[in-house]
């Protein structure tokens, strides 16, 4: 019996002092001992936020840096397109006129098989020495309508002549392009002028003939 006893009051001692720790806890926490387990879970949440926030705005700072503003008058990628050809030494095109001086010789001939043969001279005043000229040429019968070619149907041309030509200089035209027996009035419309600074130009030039006593 007395050895019931004491282990009666072995367990009571136990279970007291289990109890005295429970209620003991909080007010241990509370007067700062002990882990704010809680506290410090919520803590810890925050400043994981606060790290994924700051990495968040790096990558849109980033992203923005890699965007012009379309406000700040920035001019990358509004060049011209000719000039940045011309920068880059490729060929060029644009429509002008003058550049080329009014005719000093215009006229064709007829020979007796229809072949027709122009003859033509002006003066290069492009400032510029030309290393190829191509000259866009249209054919008209006596009424004004087109004119064709016999064998083709074509009644529009291109001759193409090498230089150089130099500022200043004579350009010709002297070829027999095309057969018609009912041939009246031939036009120049266009050239399209090569230089050697490697940019092609085209000139509208417009001037024709209905003289036929050329060679």
């Amino acid at each position: 019996m007395k050895k019931f006893n004491m282990i009666l009051s072995i367990i009571m001692a136990m279970m007291i002092s289990f109890l005295a720790g429970v209620y003991a806890a909080p007010a241990l926490q509370k007067n700062g001992f002990g882990p704010p387990a809680v506290e410090g879970a919520t803590v810890n949440a925050a400043d994981a936020n606060g790290k994924g926030d700051k990495n968040t705005e790096a990558k849109q700072t980033g992203t923005n840096a890699g965007v012009s503003d379309p406000d700040s008058g920035s001019t990358e990628g509004d060049q011209n397109p000719t000039d940045a050809a011309q920068e880059k030494g490729k060929s060029a095109t644009v429509v002008t006129g003058g550049e080329i001086g009014e005719p000093i010789t215009f006229n064709y001939s007829i020979n007796s098989a229809d072949g027709v043969k122009l003859t033509w001279e002006g003066d290069n005043l492009t400032g510029k020495t030309i290393n190829y000229y191509t000259a866009e040429i249209s054919t008209f019968n006596p009424v004004g309508d087109p004119s064709h070619d016999q064998m083709t149907g074509d009644s529009t041309f291109k001759l193409k002549y090498v230089g150089p030509v130099k500022p200043g200089d004579k350009m010709l035209l002297f070829d027999l392009f095309t057969y018609q027996g009912a041939l009246h009035t031939i036009r120049i419309d266009k050239f399209i002028l090569e230089y050697d600074d490697g940019t092609t130009e085209t000139i509208d030039y417009g001037y024709e003939t209905s003289d036929s006593s050329g060679l």
